[in-house]
């Protein structure tokens, strides 16, 4: 049976991955690694003694973290006292401009309160649209807005970053007024 230089690879590479993973169980097993407590610059020997020696007595419940961080926390840990950790910071976030959608909102009404559709006639060309006074056709624009699809109820119309669809039949006081 003849092996290929490529599988060779592949049981090396998994004996290494095997060899790895028993030395690491077998010299840093997680009990060892617990223990093991290395005392920082600000805190003093006798403290870092103490805080190794709670380790080792550390009870076997199933929320012993927990119950230290809470004693560590000197029992004013409230989980509605702290902010959301994936909220940017204030120093990262801009100043807020006004929103856009309320603008552009705006100027969809400003539209809709001037303008009426009164009948609508549908083709394969795409139609016409009777606005006000004005006859369109599909891919003309009126006041920055672009007729863009008609229906046999609607008229749809695109401009300034926002859309608008009128329905035919429905106004208001100004556009009866032109």
């Amino acid at each position: 049976m003849k092996v290929a230089k490529k599988y060779i690879a592949y049981m090396t590479v998994l004996g290494m991955a095997g060899a790895a993973w028993g030395i690491d169980h077998a010299f840093f097993s997680p009990a060892l690694a617990s223990a093991v407590v290395v005392p920082s610059p600000e805190q003093p020997i006798a403290v870092a003694s103490a805080a190794a020696s709670s380790i080792d007595a550390a009870p076997a419940s199933p929320n012993w973290l927990a119950e230290r961080l809470r004693s560590a926390a000197g029992g004013s840990l409230n989980a509605a006292n702290l902010r959301d950790a994936f909220s940017p910071s204030s120093r990262w976030v801009a100043e807020q401009r006004p929103t856009l959608g309320q603008r552009e909102e705006q100027i969809a009404d400003n539209f809709r309160h001037a303008h009426r559709v009164v009948a609508v006639m549908t083709d394969n060309k795409g139609g016409r649209a009777l606005i006000n006074d004005r006859i369109l056709r599909v891919g003309q624009a009126i006041d920055g807005f672009q007729l863009v699809i008609l229906d046999h109820r609607s008229a749809y119309f695109s401009g300034h970053g926002v859309q608008v669809t009128l329905p035919v039949g429905a106004g208001t006081a100004l556009a009866d007024a032109e």
